[in-house]
């Protein structure tokens, strides 16, 4: 996944819609290396998302980027940053689904800007 810090980028996530029932919400989430922080506030990007619409077997859910989200990473005078991210699906009943599974997670790659987004 390729992103340009401070850009409003739209993104989307289809998942069987077994899983995805009434009241369940979609979190993105990428960080430098996987952790064990335990209240993610080494998190780069944190999103949420029940913006979803049913599509046959599967839903879609909705992410949108904006400037906010990303205009505080640090780049340390690079000009682009490798993250980690993963999705988790959360259901009302208690069940948590991750994507990808097991050790395996999204290379997120995040851009530096010339001009920020947002206003002078």
């Amino acid at each position: 996944m390729d992103l340009k810090r401070g850009n409003t980028q739209v993104f989307y996530v289809t998942v069987p819609s077994s899983i995805a029932t009434d009241g369940t919400v979609m979190y993105f989430m990428a960080k430098i290396k996987p952790d064990d922080d335990k209240n993610d506030s080494m998190a780069l990007i944190s999103k949420s998302s029940t913006d979803k619409s049913d599509i046959g077997d599967n839903v879609r859910f909705r992410f949108e980027l904006n400037p906010n989200d990303t205009n505080k990473i640090d780049f340390a005078n690079k000009s682009v940053l490798e993250l980690a991210g993963e999705f988790e699906i959360r259901t009302p009943e208690g069940k948590v689904y991750s994507a990808p599974g097991k050790n395996k997670y999204i290379k997120v790659k995040v851009y530096a800007d010339i001009r920020r987004g947002g206003t002078l």
